[in-house]
């Protein structure tokens, strides 16, 4: 599908509301939203019950679900969010193109699919066009990842190896000490995406926090 852009005006469209199934998710989805200034107010929605609420005091409302990985887990709360509110104007994002999302949420039948790779243009239309009833998915191309990093840890080296390429970047500049906005702005990205970036990777490698993630990055940058 073609995105086309849209022009900013001066009135605000109905409010859009955040939810997912983790905290963090929802607070680096209101960040990124918030930082495209988007002509909507984002309102965070921490529970069904919040959700419910904003869809009944304004029935016009987007919802935003954010994925912050293609699992189970939030594919099951999306699927939930789907069974509870059928009429509502749902949309499902992830942090970067992500291709297995964008198949679930069509599997789903919901209308729309974006990412915060996307500008702020190209996502208030898939907000726009949802509410009138129409399906926005933005595409989900992206370059191809570089090789993982060689690790002297063969279970750690096959988690590295399920990376993205956009993870792979944020765990190497958490290596060289980088803070989260320092990353963001090296990256061209939202500081509330590389939140959810950092916690991917967190998760993903198995580690308690970001300086475990930065420990070992940083002997992968400087083998030596």
């Amino acid at each position: 599908m073609e995105i086309k852009t849209v022009s900013s005006t001066d009135h605000r469209d109905p409010p859009v509301v955040i939810t997912a199934g983790l905290t963090w998710c929802i607070a680096a989805g209101v960040h990124v939203l918030e930082h495209m200034q988007l002509p909507v107010e984002i309102i965070p929605a921490e529970s069904d019950h919040i959700v419910a609420e904003r869809l009944q005091a304004d029935p016009s409302s987007a919802v935003i679900y954010v994925c912050g990985a293609a699992s189970p887990r939030h594919f099951q709360g999306l699927e939930r969010l789907r069974g509870e509110h059928p009429h509502a104007h749902l949309i499902a994002a992830s942090p970067e193109p992500d291709l297995d999302v964008a198949q679930y949420v069509r599997a789903l039948g919901l209308l729309g699919y974006m990412h915060f790779d996307a500008g702020r243009d190209d996502t208030m239309e898939v907000i726009r066009r949802v509410r009138a009833g129409e399906r926005a998915y933005l595409p989900t191309e992206r370059p191809p990842a570089p090789p993982a990093p060689q690790l002297d840890d063969p279970e750690l080296e096959r988690r590295a190896r399920r990376l993205t390429r956009r993870e792979r970047q944020v765990m190497e500049l958490l290596g060289k000490g980088y803070a989260n906005r320092d990353i963001a702005e090296t990256l061209g990205l939202r500081e509330g995406t590389i939140r959810i970036y950092v916690h991917r990777v967190i998760r993903q490698l198995g580690m308690r926090n970001r300086v475990d993630v930065a420990l070992c990055a940083s002997r992968m940058n400087d083998p030596a």
